[in-house]
C-alpha cells in the first residue's frame, strides 16, 4: 500500500499537478511577452495570482490613456487575456 502512495505521489509531481504553483515562464519572461502584446505600453504592476481558478501571470499596463490588463499562462507562455481595466473593475480587485 505503501509502494502505491509513493508511485501515485511520484507520477503527479512528473506530471507537475503537485507542483503547481512554480511557473516555468519567469516574471522578467512574462513580462516581455506581455509588452510584446501591447505595444508602447509600460507595466504599472504585475503578480502572480490566481485567477477564475486558473495560476496566472497578470499585469496592469499603460497605454495612451488607458490601462489593459493582460494575462500570461505561466506554464506556456501565451496570452490568455486581453481586456481594458476600469476603475470600477480595479476597485472591485481590490
Amino acid at each position: 500500500m505503501k509502494l502505491k502512495i509513493i508511485s501515485l505521489v511520484a507520477i503527479l509531481a512528473l506530471t507537475g499537478f503537485v507542483f503547481q504553483g512554480h511557473p516555468k515562464i519567469s516574471r522578467q519572461q512574462a513580462e516581455k511577452i506581455a509588452l510584446k502584446e501591447i505595444k508602447g505600453g509600460k507595466i504599472l504592476s504585475g503578480e502572480f495570482e490566481k485567477e477564475d481558478g486558473k495560476e496566472i501571470w497578470s499585469f496592469d499596463i499603460k497605454v495612451g490613456k488607458g490601462i489593459k490588463e493582460v494575462w500570461v499562462d505561466p506554464q506556456t507562455g501565451k496570452v490568455i487575456k486581453v481586456e481594458n481595466e476600469s476603475p470600477a473593475h480595479e476597485s472591485r480587485e481590490k
